[in-house]
């Protein structure tokens, strides 16, 4: 692996470390690979990355490392530059796994031809200060406005299910910022209920037993 490739997947390459050999990429990766905001692409992080890094070694897709190239010239420090390619890759890999079908190669260049996508920081909260700004709001709704305001297309690849999957993280979260109502309706939980006082009137039960039912009706 030239020295360029190296530089961009791993950082400083130790002695002991040979680049080629997976089985070192693996362990260069976990440990040179900081995570700079994509917690909602989950545990598959690290294998995508792997899968990133032996198309850069290999050159296959070639599309791979030039758009890697691209970034990198574009001002993009290196672990921006893996987590966009992993964007792009996860969205054909996860059209694999989920419709079983075969990769969409020609998908995988079209999403790396996208790249670069905003951040997942800025996704996040742009789609937070939607909800809270046009609440409650439907999911299409939502995936429009915020794709307006990043200056996206909601149908381009890979942003095309990146809202998705961050409101998906969010609702993932019990005690998170967002919730979803009858109709599929989502809601921003803190703005909504700001300055509001709920009420219940106590039955003879818990008046009796000092137990409160806060069960959902």
């Amino acid at each position: 692996m030239d020295s360029e490739k190296a530089a961009l997947l791993f950082g400083d390459v130790p002695s002991w470390a040979d680049p080629d050999d997976p089985e070192d990429r693996a362990a260069l990766l976990a440990e040179h690979s900081p995570d700079p905001g994509w917690e909602w692409l989950g545990g598959a992080r690290g294998a995508m990355r792997e899968v990133v890094a032996t198309q850069i070694a290999d050159d296959d897709p070639p599309e791979v490392w030039r758009t890697a190239q691209r970034l990198r010239a574009a001002g993009m420090d290196r672990a921006e530059v893996l987590h966009q390619l992993v964007l792009a890759l996860s969205g054909p890999l996860l059209e694999v796994l989920q419709e079983e079908a075969g990769f969409d190669r020609d998908a995988y260049v079209a999403a790396l031809d996208w790249l670069p996508v905003p951040s997942g920081d800025e996704i996040e909260n742009t789609v937070l200060g939607t909800i809270a700004a046009h609440q409650p709001i439907t999911v299409d709704d939502l995936d429009r406005l915020v794709a307006e305001q990043l200056g996206m297309q909601v149908d381009d690849p890979p942003f095309d299910d990146l809202i998705d999957r961050v409101v998906d993280h969010l609702l993932d979260d019990s005690g998170g910022p967002i919730a979803m109502l009858a109709g599929d309706l989502l809601v921003h939980v803190e703005s909504i209920t700001a300055g509001i006082v709920l009420t219940h009137r106590l039955s003879e039960t818990e008046r009796d037993t000092g137990v409160l039912d806060a069960s959902v009706d």
